[in-house]
């Protein structure tokens, strides 16, 4: 992919406010029967939410501003999980009744997908950051696109121009394609209000009122959360102290997506230098202990 990943998506790419974006990305995408069931059946996201943020986020990052060869690295592995994810649907929702077949490969999931994470750059850029410049929303949308076909989308599923993708977002969303089933809502909950044994529950709530601020209005109504005084005091909190923090210190923000992927690039570089140590041999009248077989953790 590497030349494909246009300058504009990479500079808004850079912004790390984007990952106050993430739980409405996310929330979007499972409101699709097929993705929801996808993830709740083939993922730890509801028993290990961090490790799968950051695995995400980690292929993000080298998809978008690592090297050819992280690029290349990153697209195997991407591709690689999805070869095992498919299934049938447990829950009736939308369009879709239960049985109905789901794979990771599915052309049209994944154009959803990609439309929720270009729209939800767009809002948080917009409403956290900082406003759009003359045409940078279309020529975003642009290498967007081409993101997505170099990613395997094909490109009859991705309007060319920004008005339609706008209109295809619309329409979906109002749409059966979409749909809060029962296994959506678990995952919302693990999505909104992670559990993490040393953290008292209360303290995503801030974060909550922002994600639902954020929702387009359909499916904060579908997934039942409040848009309250609170919940918009909260959110003109977050709008406040991020574009404070992105006029004080907007370069070094912006470079910490590059240096993180030039860090990967590096610990790789080192790794496959590194010379390697000598298996430690073992004696042949002494057993090898049990739990030295392989898949045991």
């Amino acid at each position: 992919m590497s030349g494909r990943v246009g300058h504009v998506l990479r500079r808004v790419a850079g912004e790390p406010a984007l990952l106050l974006g993430a739980p409405r990305a996310l929330l979007m995408q499972v409101a699709h029967p097929k993705i929801a069931a996808a993830v709740a059946d083939h993922s730890d996201f509801r028993r290990r939410p961090w490790l799968r943020l950051w695995k995400t986020l980690d292929a993000m990052v080298l998809l978008v501003f690592g090297s050819e060869h992280q690029q290349r690295r990153a697209l195997a592995a991407v591709h690689g999980t999805h070869d095992r994810v498919r299934g049938r649907l447990r829950d009736a929702g939308g369009r879709w009744p239960a049985g109905t077949a789901y794979a990771a490969h599915d052309p049209s999931a994944q154009a959803w997908v990609l439309l929720t994470l270009a729209d939800t750059a767009e809002v948080v850029i917009d409403r956290l950051v900082r406003p759009f410049h003359p045409g940078e929303r279309e020529a975003l949308w642009a290498d967007w696109r081409a993101f997505g076909v170099a990613f395997g989308i094909p490109a009859r599923l991705l309007p060319e121009r920004y008005g339609d993708y706008r209109a295809r977002l619309r329409e979906t969303l109002a749409s059966d394609v979409l749909a809060v089933t029962d296994t959506t809502r678990a995952l919302a909950e693990g999505i909104l209000r992670p559990k993490v044994p040393v953290l008292p529950r209360g303290i995503w709530e801030p974060a909550v009122s922002l994600t639902t601020a954020l929702l387009p209005a359909r499916l904060r109504v579908a997934y039942g959360l409040p848009l309250g005084a609170r919940q918009r005091f909260e959110c003109a909190l977050w709008t406040r102290a991020q574009r404070t923090t992105w006029r004080l210190l907007p370069r070094a923000r912006r470079a910490l997506p590059r240096l993180y992927a030039a860090a990967r690039r590096t610990a790789l570089l080192s790794s496959a230098l590194a010379p390697k140590q000598p298996e430690p041999t073992q004696s042949s009248s002494t057993p090898a202990p049990a739990t030295a077989q392989a898949g045991v953790d």
